[in-house]
């Protein structure tokens, strides 16, 4: 009999506290020589002699020039990583901290240099140190700890446009110069970015360090160092510090994030032929760099036919298992997102081309898109990309406005994929549109185009979505190179405060200029991608082959990430902490840290006004810090300690998880299921569908079996037997019958089982279980900002806060409710788990 996982797990760790202890040893005596002989670590003169005239760190929001040989954090006490000494680093389980060593050469430079993190040791548990799992940068088990060297673009002229800034929110020249952006793997070839590693004189050379802490890590501070050698000798080393928080950051995102990458590019720079089973490895790849840094990948794909062959695996997280060779953030979690004809694709179902369209094919793409998503994944989010993309014109918005009128009034399982636009909020395309993306830079009042506050509520209270895409500053971070690390961080921030309904990159790998003859750049010295100055535009990945330019062939199969990417992540990670406190009742406090960060963006700001956001790091840090201070304060009041042997029924419900013993507790009564097919997934953060709706809430009602007899029920256009599984809809059924539930649209003959069940339905349903269909609510009182008084649900959202059936989203004069935000498993968990145990008091 194999040993469980929990076994092997303990096995491992007192293996690697065993071998981290090994390797600190012969360093309390001194260092071990290539000969074999003890030798006292280098000092100062020591390390100047080797070339390097002084080494420091510093937070992952900053961009240290390569001649910057005086950047004022070097020796600054806002600087929260160096203290002169010694690295100090924060974080929670489940979250990747990072920082980045700075060596700086002297007249001479240095060369044969190499770089390692010991294993970081704590009270009875140690996390692995750089050299544990594989060499192979793209297999992430048993992976903790991973480095790379910072290789430099020279930015000769500053970016403009419409991803870059207004003139009185531009960055200045602060980034001008040799700037580091790619990141190499230090398992790379020597002089290609890997170790040993040369440093040129009176040069900078950057190593990122990336530390994963894993779940199963105890609260309490890590000890360990950095370790400099040349030629295979010990030359420096730097005391770590980790101080791990007793809170672990979710696997699920909470901010739906998808940014593009085109195929194409990834194949001809990879050397395979598209739509080989080479081609889907690489591709692969890319998509586990993407889970590793919280965003989902966004492809186009043709036909359903190379959904259930290749892409099937991103949707139900069978790719990000250790099978696949995944381990770390999101493990096991599928992509959120599915974009169908991304940027303007035609799948084959739909047609196949423009010309091959009609609203027969397009009713029938939908509705055979509709239905595999429904049966294969449910969980995942989709709407349907409107070409084209960035309508310019009346006859090209007229384009959309018939793809629109066709998705609409589509009769079938279809009609409920919800439309995507990247445009403006216009009333040209007024009801054509159920999720606008508008580019950053039309977010801006004072621009033209222009958004406006009130058009953005206008079209939420009209049930449809707002995010953005790309970025500008002062409306919100820029996607430059020339622009400030904290740009990128600061977008998740924006995007909370705002609540928008998704954020848009528009490109990774836009290694073509297909806007100037099909011209290929030379990623690593040529950052200008476009025709426009935009320095790093669509270059978030970097290829770690290239069959294009030969000379800058790295010869690994797979991807390499930015700084600006790790700057993402890092943006994604306080989220999960702004998330988490919010859980945690800390709404107020959260509120005052966000409006702290981010005074004001998007159409809040304006053209003549700057950047409203820290451009330094360490603000952020600060931030962070004292957010973790209060969820651990709150979790350990709040959170029961765990029991011995006391084992979650779902492993993406964790003890900690607030909602853990109403998720359990509804499962023991057949109320509520996994979401994979493995039994041990819950999904807890993934909308709650209105077919999920009917048969949790059919299960409340009539017992978690169909009555024996049911008699004729009214059916729904949309919803049948034929296409979904029979007992969800026979619970359908059964609830419209008898009072509990209506269909989604006013003549109530459809029911759009795949839409989102929104908190305002939530609202009737709650009051509907817990007073009889027949309750009637009291007028509303126009108590929530976000709530027309005369608006329908305003009564019932009222008398479900009143009953403490549910609660708003957001506190403050007036508090908001966010009617139109989707209900997750876990809310739905809480909400009904709170009404049946009231019920049974």
């Amino acid at each position: 009999m194999s040993p469980s996982r929990s076994a092997r797990r303990g096995l491992l760790t007192a293996v690697v506290l065993l071998a981290s202890l090994m390797a600190f040893w012969p360093m309390a005596g001194g260092r071990v020589t290539a000969e074999g002989h003890s030798a006292a670590p280098a000092s100062v003169a020591q390390l100047a002699e080797a070339g390097l005239r002084r080494v420091w760190a510093v937070d992952d929001s900053e961009k240290v020039r390569k001649y910057d040989l005086s950047h004022p954090l070097a020796d600054s006490p806002q600087n929260p990583v160096w203290d002169g000494a010694r690295i100090r680093l924060f974080g929670a389980r489940n979250e990747v901290v990072a920082f980045q060593l700075i060596m700086e050469a002297g007249p001479q430079g240095a060369a044969d240099l190499d770089l390692r993190v010991s294993g970081l040791i704590g009270d009875g548990y140690a996390i692995p140190s750089s050299d544990a799992g594989s060499d192979d940068p793209f297999d992430y088990r048993g992976k903790s700890i991973e480095l790379f060297s910072e290789h430099y673009l020279q930015i000769e002229k500053p970016s403009r446009g419409g991803s870059a800034w207004s003139e009185a929110a531009s960055p200045g020249d602060r980034y001008l110069g040799w700037v580091p952006d790619a990141l190499i793997p230090l398992s790379a070839a020597p002089g290609m970015g890997g170790a040993p590693l040369t440093v040129e004189p009176l040069s900078n050379q950057g190593i990122w360090v990336d530390i994963w802490i894993p779940r199963d890590a105890p609260a309490g501070v890590y000890q360990g160092q950095v370790q400099i050698s040349q030629r295979g000798a010990l030359l420096y080393q730097i005391p770590l510090e980790l101080k791990v928080y007793d809170f672990a950051l979710s696997d699920e995102s909470h901010f739906d994030a998808f940014f593009a990458a085109e195929p194409a590019d990834i194949a001809r720079r990879h050397g395979v032929a598209f739509d080989s089973q080479a081609f889907y490895e690489i591709e692969a790849r890319y998509f586990q760099m993407a889970r590793r840094h919280r965003f989902d990948l966004a492809v186009p794909v043709r036909n359903l036919s190379q959904m259930r062959r290749f892409h099937h695996r991103y949707l139900s997280g069978a790719l990000f298992t250790e099978r696949n060779g995944y381990q770390g953030p999101g493990e096991g979690v599928g992509n959120r997102v599915f974009v169908i004809g991304l940027y303007g694709q035609v799948p084959d179902e739909y047609g196949g081309s423009m010309e091959n369209w009609s609203q027969e094919s397009w009713w029938a793409g939908s509705d055979a898109w509709a239905s595999w998503f429904a049966e294969n994944a449910p969980q995942v989010r989709i709407f349907k990309f409107l070409l084209p993309d960035e309508p310019e014109n009346e006859s090209e918005r007229a384009l959309v406005r018939l793809q629109g009128d066709w998705s609409h009034s589509n009769p079938g399982p279809g009609g409920a994929i919800p439309t995507f636009a990247t445009h403006w909020i216009d009333d040209s395309l007024a009801g054509a549109v159920d999720i606008w993306s508008i580019s950053a830079n039309y977010t801006l009042p004072d621009n033209h185009p222009s958004t406006t506050a009130e058009q953005v509520q206008a079209e939420r209270l009209a049930g449809r979505g707002v995010g953005i895409y790309n970025g500008f500053r002062p409306a919100s971070g820029s996607t430059l190179i020339d622009a400030p690390a904290t740009d990128f961080r600061v977008l998740p921030w924006i995007g909370w405060k705002y609540e928008l309904d998704h954020y848009f990159y528009w490109m990774t790998t836009y290694w073509t200029d297909y806007a100037n003859e099909g011209r290929r750049w030379n990623l690593f010295t040529n950052p200008r991608t476009t025709s426009v100055q935009r320095n790093g535009a669509g270059t978030l990945f970097y290829p770690g082959q290239d069959f294009v330019y030969v000379e800058e062939n790295r010869g690994l199969p797979g991807p390499m990430a930015s700084i600006r990417m790790k700057n993402w992540r890092r943006g994604m990670q306080d989220l999960e902490y702004l998330w988490l406190a919010q859980q945690l009742g800390l709404e107020e406090e959260v509120r005052l840290v966000v409006d702290e960060m981010v005074p004001r963006a998007l159409w809040e700001t304006s053209l003549m006004q700057s950047a409203a956001w820290p451009e330094r790091g360490y603000r952020f840090e600060a931030a962070r810090a004292r957010l973790a201070a209060l969820i651990e304060e709150r979790y350990r009041r709040f959170a029961p300690a765990p029991t011995p042997g006391d084992s979650p029924r779902y492993v993406d419900v964790p003890s900690q998880d607030p909602q853990r013993e109403a998720i359990e507790w509804l499962s023991e009564l057949g109320v509520l299921e996994p979401c994979g097919g493995d039994g041990r997934h819950f999904c807890p953060d993934l909308p709650l569908s209105r077919a999920e709706a009917a048969r949790i809430l059919g299960r409340v009602v009539y017992g978690p079996s169909l009555p024996a007899a049911v008699g004729d029920l009214p059916a729904y256009e949309d919803f049948d037997a034929a296409a979904w599984p029979p007992e969800t809809v026979i619970y359908a059924q059964l609830l419209r019958r008898d009072g509990y539930l209506a269909g989604c649209d006013e003549q109530g003959a459809r029911y759009c089982p795949q839409a989102f069940l929104r908190r305002s339905e939530m609202s009737v349903l709650l009051l509907r279980l817990a007073f009889g269909p027949q309750y009637r609510p009291p007028p509303a009182q126009g108590r929530f900002g976000d709530l027309a008084r005369t608006w329908w649900a305003a009564p019932w959202v009222e008398a479900a806060v009143d009953e403490g059936l549910i609660g708003p989203c957001r506190s403050g004069e007036p508090p908001r409710f966010c009617p139109y935000a989707p209900v997750s498993r876990r809310e739905a968990a809480h909400f009904l788990a709170s009404l049946l145990q009231a019920r049974q008091r």
